[in-house]
This record gives structure tokens, sequence and C-alpha cells, in this order.
């Protein structure tokens, strides 16, 4: 039988619970926003912890949440998980059950064969042992991985996992530093090299907001050149805005270098009213999963508009297929395209 707010589940998460629900019970560690609503169903399969890197996912269940990069420590025998979009976030959920589960303890790992959920199954007997499908259905599988003999792994840590590199800003070269399950994790996303020129035009800004800041590149680059700016980055992912922390301090900007530099770990609606910007800068994501979803484009713009301080801009990287005009349009007296090719567009919006 669905629980109640498991129906709201993606098909890979409404399988991984049908599973759940026929094995034995045991303590979970549920990782992942998409199966929040698990922790809100009262399993019958055993006390569950979720553990997500997304706040929005956080808030979302009333359940009690950890919020964060990687989990607390526990002692719960068995891990549950979704595919994760990348190779590099399952390898950290590899890793914390290498150092976490003892012989005879599981990992459970569901996803969508789209996903390479199939392909997982060498990965996952590599590193724990033998694997079984516990549950096949809707295109998804279950795989049960049973951890054998051996001693742990050491605990993962956040300086092993990260990744650096160099980027060229419009006010000199920045050292990048991104984790597992940031947005462009280890690159410089293509969007964000477009949008990096244009910013010469607004170099004299003082007060600066980069939403969605992913691991800071837009808003630090702007403390290249006035390190004594005001610089809020704001994102909703834990490991994106570690990612900036490290990048700021990456490349020297302490808290006596840059005082007025902050990472906010929070949604646009959590900004106060003031200060008001100079300049808002963001280059956003558009999907859910594997889904186009617009709305938080919409979200950034009615935030931006709200604390945008006059003569100031709000200048957006996006896709040149996404038709952002009309919510620009929507939000701000006037805007327009400083940038565009074959890929992207950069819009400018102001009141």
């Amino acid at each position: 039988m669905t629980r109640a707010g498991e129906q709201d589940l993606d098909p890979a998460a409404l399988t991984l619970a049908e599973a759940l629900q026929a094995a034995p019970p045991r303590p979970t560690l549920v990782w992942g926003g998409p199966l929040a609503p698990l922790a809100d169903s009262a399993p019958d399969w055993g006390p569950a912890r979720l553990f997500t890197t997304d706040l929005l996912a956080a808030r979302a269940v009333q359940a009690p949440a950890e919020l964060g990069v990687l989990p607390s420590p526990g002692d719960e025998p068995r891990l549950a998980a979704l595919m994760p979009r990348s190779k590099e976030e399952l390898a950290v959920i590899l890793d914390v059950a290498r150092a976490r589960l003892g012989p005879g303890d599981q990992l459970w790992l569901a996803g969508h064969q789209r996903d390479g959920i199939k392909s997982a199954a060498k990965l996952l007997e590599a590193a724990l042992g033998p694997v079984d499908v516990a549950h096949l259905k809707r295109h998804c599988r279950v795989l049960v991985a049973t951890r054998g003999e051996g001693e742990r792994a050491p605990e993962p840590t956040l300086d092993a996992l990260e990744a650096r590199f160099e980027a060229d800003t419009p006010f000199g070269r920045l050292t990048c530093v991104t984790l597992p399950g940031t947005f462009a994790h280890g690159r410089l996303d293509a969007g964000t090299a477009r949008l990096l020129p244009v910013l010469r035009e607004f170099g004299k800004a003082k007060r600066i907001l980069d939403l969605g800041a992913g691991c800071g590149v837009i808003g630090a680059s702007y403390l290249l050149r006035r390190p004594d700016a005001r610089v809020d980055l704001l994102d909703v992912s834990a490991p994106a805005c570690e990612s900036a922390r490290r990048t700021l301090a990456a490349n020297g900007f302490t808290a006596e270098v840059a005082p007025n530099a902050k990472v906010h770990l929070a949604a646009p609606e959590d900004l106060p009213a003031q200060p008001f910007y100079d300049l808002i800068v963001t280059n956003p994501p558009f999907h859910q999963g594997r889904d186009e979803d617009r709305t938080l484009f919409q979200a950034f713009a009615a935030a931006a508009a709200k604390r945008l301080a006059r003569g100031g801009a709000f200048v957006a990287v996006a896709n040149r297929h996404l038709a952002y005009g009309p919510v620009l349009e929507a939000a701000f007296r006037k805007h327009d395209v400083l940038f565009e090719d074959g890929s992207y567009r950069v819009w400018r919006a102001h009141h």
C-alpha cells in the first residue's frame, strides 16, 4: 500500500519504498532530498534518519532532517539512496558506506534504467560486496549491496573530495573550489564563461548579490577588484555553499581581507528586504532531475526586483532556447540582451 506522501515520489523512489516495506525492519540512513517523503511516512521498515544536501528538501518534511555536505556519524546498518546525477556523487555515497557499514550491513540503491542503475552494480560490488536485485518495477531497479568481511574504510573528508580549477574573470584569475553535488563540479560552466566577460561594464558595483552562487566564481571575481565590496553569495545547496566558502579562502578572501563577503545557505525569499544591491547576478539552474523547471528563474527575478537599487541591474545567463523575456518584463520596467551566441543569452533587467 502506498502511504501518505509517497504518491509524490519519483518512480525510482517509490520503487525503493516498496522494496524497503517488503524487507525486515532495520534502522536506516535515508540519503537524498527526493527521498524526503519517506521520512514523513512513518515507515514500518525501521526508524529512518534523513540526510539531504538541499535546503528546500529539508524544509519540505515534518520529520527532523540533517542538512549538510556529508551525514554526521551514525551506526545505522542500512543506507538507502537514489542513483545520483554524477559519478562523483555516487563515489561519495560509496565512500560513506565503506566507512560506516560493517559485515552484513547493506546499501540499497535505486534508480531508473536510463540513469545507469544496472551498470552501478559492478561499482557497488567492488566497493562493498555481493549485489542482489531487490525489486524491479516502473523501469527501475533496487540494488542491495551487502558488506563483506574486512576493515572499514576511513571516513571521507571534504579536503579529499574537493576539486580545484582556475577561471579567468574580468578582474583577474580566480582559483575555484568545488565539492561533489555542486553545479558544474570541477569545471567552469559554459554559461558562466559567457557571463563573466559581460560583467566588465558593472565593475563599479559596490553591493553585489550572487543568486544560486554555486562555487562562487561570479561573486568572488568581484572581490579580486574590490575586496571591500559587499558580496552576498546565496545557494540552497550545502555543497555549493561550502564550495563558495572554500573558493573565497583559496583566493585569500578572509574575514579580515574581505569583511563584507558572506555565503548564505538560504532561498531567495529568505533575503531581507534591505540592503538594496547595485548588481544582482545569476546563472540559474533550469532542470529538476531530467525535466525542465523554469519556476526557479521566476523566483530569482521576483526576489531581484524587490532588492535592486535605483540604477542597479539584474544580469542573468540562460540557455538560448529559454524564453525568459516575458518573466523579466513582468518583474522589471526594462530588459535587453547584452550577449548571445548559438547556445546562450545574457539578459539585463532594471527598473
